[in-house]
């Protein structure tokens, strides 16, 4: 039944080129850390039951596998489906471990969502079945659970403000129950910001999409193209060398142009929205500056019907910009082109 199924919010899910992969999972205000291995999933006695590993090495292998052609979109998306299949049996443990909430704050701290009281599990099959088994609690994997990276001399370097995580509130999500991965934020007097997470062994596209702001903002561009400006970044519990990641401006958008084209708006503002986004792009390229990631998923559609062009982080989006045109100006008009035929535009 629904009503037995906690809400719950998979705020990680990673894996490297071996079968083990790990899921951090927020419920009611707990964290759950789940490590995975096909060697947990193998049932000791050779029975039909070694199903499990078969099903969780044939969803890692489409997850992990660079060949995008695998990825079918009549099918279900692989990372919903894997983090599906390793989270259903533990409903009973959310339940246990994750009560239903004696009441419902309104806001929650920066700091106080990526520090929940956690628990640590595994996945085995034991008499024939997926079970949930508790691990020893581990102060590395802990302190990993928290956005961080070294804070680039870019940034430090720069006049940018820096924010302690306590001092940033987030608005409490009811349909979650507080357990969504937090993007908007308040500061002082309310004011929002958007929230850009950092990610343990992957500063590169932080570090660009830095460069790229404060270059955007040193060139005055951010006064004639609609593009988010760097507010301030996040420091880990008051380090100031250690970012949590970055505040940007955030929009009140309608959806991202990947999605609002679903509802078939009028041709003329399809047109009005290409327009814009090839005008802004002739501004950044004649400033000798690169987008990068160019996609529809890339602009945002604000409330006033105005496109944004955001993530300056670089790299590329299979279908969108070939991976041998990626972070140059020849990648950033192929997916300009990509965009056109999107919003099917003349």
């Amino acid at each position: 039944m629904e009503d037995d199924i906690p809400r719950y919010a998979v705020v990680d899910f990673a894996c490297g080129v071996t079968s083990d992969a790990q899921l951090t999972v927020i419920c009611r205000t707990k964290r759950f850390y789940i490590t995975l291995s096909a060697q947990n999933l193998r049932d000791p006695e050779p029975t039909e039951t070694s199903k499990y590993e078969q099903e969780y090495l044939q969803l890692l292998h489409v997850i992990q596998s660079e060949d995008q052609t695998e990825f079918n979109p009549d099918e279900p998306d692989p990372l919903e489906a894997m983090t599906h299949w390793v989270v259903t049996p533990f409903f009973p443990v959310f339940q246990d471990l994750a009560p239903q909430l004696s009441s419902t704050p309104q806001m929650q701290t920066l700091h106080e969502y990526f520090n929940p009281p956690t628990f640590f599990f595994t996945l085995k099959v034991v008499n024939g079945t997926l079970t949930p088994i508790p691990t020893p609690e581990d102060s590395h994997t802990l302190e990993f659970l928290t956005p961080s990276m070294k804070a680039p001399l870019v940034l430090l370097d720069a006049d940018v403000p820096s924010f302690n995580s306590s001092g940033l509130d987030v608005d409490w999500d009811p349909e979650s129950e507080g357990a969504q991965f937090p993007t908007k934020v308040f500061g002082d007097m309310h004011v929002p910001y958007f929230f850009k997470a950092t990610v343990h062994g992957n500063s590169a596209a932080i570090e660009r999409e830095i460069e790229m702001l404060l270059r955007l903002e040193r060139v005055g561009l951010t006064t004639k193209i609609r593009v988010p400006r760097l507010c301030g970044y996040v420091q880990v519990d008051g380090r100031r060398n250690n970012v949590m990641g970055l505040l940007l401006t955030y929009v009140e958008c309608q959806d991202t142009l990947g999605g609002i084209v679903i509802d078939k708006p009028e041709v003329a503002l399809r047109k009005k929205w290409f327009l814009d986004i090839e005008h802004m792009l002739k501004l950044l390229h004649e400033a000798d500056i690169v987008w990068g990631d160019a996609k529809a998923d890339n602009i945002l559609i604000d409330k006033a019907n105005e496109a944004w062009m955001i993530d300056f982080g670089g790299s590329y989006t299979f279908g969108w910009v070939d991976k041998d045109k990626m972070n140059t100006v020849e990648g950033d008009l192929q997916g300009l082109q990509r965009i056109k035929e999107h919003l099917q535009v003349e």
